[in-house]
């Protein structure tokens, strides 16, 4: 069976050079050479298998392989052309840096790079079913193709010409569902891979959490390598929403890193429940204010752009709109602890 690995590549140059700096066993362009390798591992698995880079930065996201202004290109892809490929997305980023008159943002864009793969795999996930010959009837329906079987679009088809001549069992006909469907995945297995090392950024959180469900309803899993000293919570609950897998190694070495990235990330969905992975770390699902980035477990939220701040502000800081609410949510609390005393105090009476 073969997949398609969607990878998306942080290409912060401050947060390389902070990394760089804090653990001199690891730079850019040895990592660069790594990441080759297990690209190329990765197309040894299956000769089918296809892949994507997708440099990310905080001016911009860009396709780094295939190269979307050629029609085609070659598969095999030497280290030095890999390089360019990168270097010219660096230098498109310097542009923007120099042009840029505003403050230079220090986050990472990483919501448009996961839009962006998330649609070419749908893309390839079309491609896939087109080949299939796909019944139109299940093509009319909303139904996200990248999950449904080869069985199951078979025995979807037999159900509905029973259904139209009547001889369906009442129990398929409540249900819905055929008991005999098996689990075998159409040709083709979408997957992304996000290497980061940026901090996470408040604005990105809504964005980015649409992407994950997007992700995670059309059961493409998001498998996160965390190369920085501090979690990211965003990613970690994008890898648990999707059954991905995020890690954040403790020692940062390169060869320790290509071995991770191997023995780990190289397997496919379906097979990896025949082996061991680390242990999942309790994820904090709780929301971050958009102004102190701090986690929040009650806070409020713009009716227009869902900007969520832990204290009330009569006009959205994020998209300047007017809030109008009677009495700030941190005063409807203290009414409701108050009536609370007034009924206890009248008991105790």
């Amino acid at each position: 069976m073969s997949s398609i690995l969607g990878l998306i590549l942080d290409t912060n140059i401050k947060s390389w050079v902070i990394l760089e700096k804090k653990y001199p066993k690891i730079k850019f362009k040895s990592f660069l050479e790594k990441l080759l390798l297990f690209l190329n591992s990765f197309k040894i698995l299956n000769e089918k298998n296809k892949y994507i880079v997708i440099g990310n930065n905080q001016f911009k996201t860009e396709f780094i392989y295939p190269n979307q202004n050629e029609k085609e290109e070659e598969e095999k892809k030497s280290f030095e052309e890999f390089v360019d490929s990168v270097q010219k997305h660096l230098f498109t980023t310097q542009k923007l840096a120099k042009k840029s008159q505003e403050k230079q943002p220090e986050k990472s864009l990483l919501s448009q790079a996961l839009s962006r793969s998330l649609c070419y795999l749908n893309s390839e996930i079309q491609k896939d079913l087109e080949k299939d010959k796909i019944p139109k009837f299940l093509k009319q329906k909303n139904i996200i193709k990248s999950i449904l079987t080869r069985n199951k679009l078979e025995n979807e088809q037999k159900n509905t010409e029973e259904k139209k001549t009547g001889n369906i069992s009442n129990q398929q006909e409540k249900t819905g569902r055929n008991d005999e469907i098996k689990t075998d995945f159409l040709a083709i297995q979408p997957r992304i891979f996000v290497i980061q090392i940026s901090s996470d950024s408040p604005s990105q959180y809504i964005p980015l959490m649409n992407c994950v469900f997007a992700a995670q309803k059309s059961q493409i899993p998001i498998d996160v390598l965390m190369l920085s000293s501090q979690d990211s919570q965003f990613l970690q609950q994008a890898a648990k929403l999707t059954n991905g897998i995020y890690f954040r190694p403790e020692i940062f070495d390169e060869s320790q890193i290509f071995k991770l990235m191997i023995s780990t990330y190289l397997i496919d969905s379906n097979s990896r429940s025949n082996f061991l992975f680390p242990e999942p770390i309790n994820i904090n699902n709780s929301a971050t204010c958009f102004s102190s980035g701090k986690n929040i477990e009650l806070g409020f939220v713009c009716s227009a752009c869902f900007s969520i701040f832990s204290q009330f502000y009569p006009i959205c800081p994020t998209c300047k709109s007017k809030i109008s609410i009677l009495k700030p949510f941190s005063k409807i609390i203290e009414d409701e602890n108050e009536n609370e005393n007034e009924i206890e105090n009248e008991k105790e009476k």
